[in-house]
């Protein structure tokens, strides 16, 4: 969105409803731009007054989306003792999939983002800071801790756990909506694969 003009706030609201509605049903792909407005009431002008085009939306929604799921999911607890960084870090990402989980559309705007991931543009990179952020935040205190491993940098542990979050989204994405069995399923083999590839010592 272009930052230094203000949409009026149910217009935006009416937009991003329909939006997420669309995106989250359809994929990026398939979702009309021409019917997200239609859905909104919005016509194109106004529309590329404050957007450049369907994918400044589609990152303005995520955007919007990862900031409530921030807020509602408070900030990252860090643990003070070793014995209890684990558990701590558990509890942080639980917080965060009970927020992912309370944020209506955003199971499907995921689904919709999936495909783009490895060809995403700088702007849609930028929207998973938020959540990049908390995880990077808990990996340095785990470092600190000797919880996580500090052979690898920071910065290449986080490429890590996003090749594994995104090879077994890959996979996760290719079948139908997920139900909740599915979904906890799904979060377990991704915090279990992660937790593989950063702790000190393991061999498998």
């Amino acid at each position: 969105m272009i930052s230094d003009r203000a949409l009026d706030l149910a217009i935006r609201d009416r937009l991003f409803v329909a939006a997420t509605e669309a995106f989250a049903q359809q994929g990026y792909e398939r979702a009309s731009l021409n019917a997200i407005l239609a859905a909104a009431g919005m016509g194109k002008s106004s529309f590329f007054y404050y957007f450049l085009d369907k994918e400044d939306l589609f990152a303005s929604v995520l955007e919007a989306a990862l900031m409530r799921i921030a807020k509602a999911a408070g900030p990252v607890a860090l643990p003070t003792k070793p014995k209890h960084f684990w558990q701590a870090a558990a509890e942080t990402i639980e917080r965060w999939e009970r927020a992912v989980d309370a944020e209506p559309g955003f199971v499907g705007l995921l689904h919709a983002w999936q495909p783009m991931r490895r060809t995403a543009s700088p702007r849609l990179l930028h929207v998973m800071d938020e959540a990049q952020n908390a995880y990077r935040t808990l990996l340095i205190r785990g470092v600190e801790l000797g919880q996580v491993r500090s052979d690898l940098s920071i910065e290449t542990m986080m490429a890590l756990i996003d090749a594994i979050d995104l090879v077994l989204d890959d996979d996760f994405h290719r079948n139908p909506p997920p139900d909740a069995a599915a979904l906890e399923n799904h979060r377990f083999r991704v915090m279990d694969l992660v937790r593989r590839a950063i702790t000190p010592g393991i061999r498998q």
